[in-house]
């Protein structure tokens, strides 16, 4: 990880060694917190280094697992809305981790990233930002050493956010299918939360949340899509 004597912590912190939120807006602090619980238990059930971020943004979860791999290997995109100061390496990971934007200047490393054996590879809350996500599948079971562990976590009940980036929501049974494609083994596939949830998530950012206004208006919660396309 790059400028690691500037890293701080964003939307995450520790406390009384508990995962729980930090810098989240009231919106969010509901599945902020569900998030939390199913993270952590993931990362101390399955996490051992050498530890891949992908898609790193500012690296919000090396709270969690820096114990685990101090020095993890940051990935994300030159175009981030986030601070990538502590990317490693530069790269569209729709089209695989081998094609490096140069404007951000990264680790030099002897051979592509892709030939390493990383314990954990981590893709948190950002495959929906993928148009083709099947691609991080397979570069995730390229960089595993054999028994290592894909840790991904994916929203499926959630609003539209980082538009126009916005592209899939997942269910337990398309991540499983990924897997399956890209030779992964799944060991556990687990929801958090539930139909509560869901409504009480819509109800902070729709009603006491504050964002109404702006959520009505941009769609932000559509019920689905008519697509209309033409042939040119």
């Amino acid at each position: 990880m790059r400028n690691t004597e500037q890293w701080r912590e964003t939307k995450w912190t520790l406390k009384d060694g508990k995962l729980v939120p930090k810098n989240v807006h009231r919106s969010s602090l509901h599945t902020a917190t569900l998030q939390a619980a199913t993270y952590q238990r993931a990362v101390e059930r399955f996490a051992k280094a050498p530890i891949a971020d992908l898609g790193c943004g500012e690296v919000p979860l090396y709270v969690l697992y820096r114990d685990i791999d101090p020095d993890p290997f940051c990935v994300d995109w030159g175009k981030s809305k986030h601070d990538v100061r502590h990317a490693d390496w530069i790269c569209d990971l729709n089209q695989g981790i081998d094609i490096v934007d140069i404007e951000i200047e990264i680790r030099s490393i002897d051979s592509p990233m892709i030939d390493y054996n990383f314990g954990t590879v981590c893709a948190w809350d950002m495959i929906e930002h993928l148009w083709n996500p099947r691609t991080i599948f397979y570069e995730a079971a390229d960089m595993l050493e054999s028994g290592g562990h894909f840790i991904c976590a994916a929203p499926f009940m959630y609003w539209i956010h980082e538009a126009p980036h916005d592209y899939h929501r997942y269910t337990e049974y398309g991540l499983r299918k990924y897997c399956e494609l890209a030779g992964l083994e799944v060991v556990e596939c687990e929801p958090y939360g539930d139909a509560n949830d869901v409504l009480l998530d819509m109800t902070a950012k729709t009603g006491f949340g504050g964002l109404t206004q702006a959520i009505m208006n941009q769609h932000r919660f559509p019920l689905g899509y008519t697509l209309i396309a033409r042939k040119p």
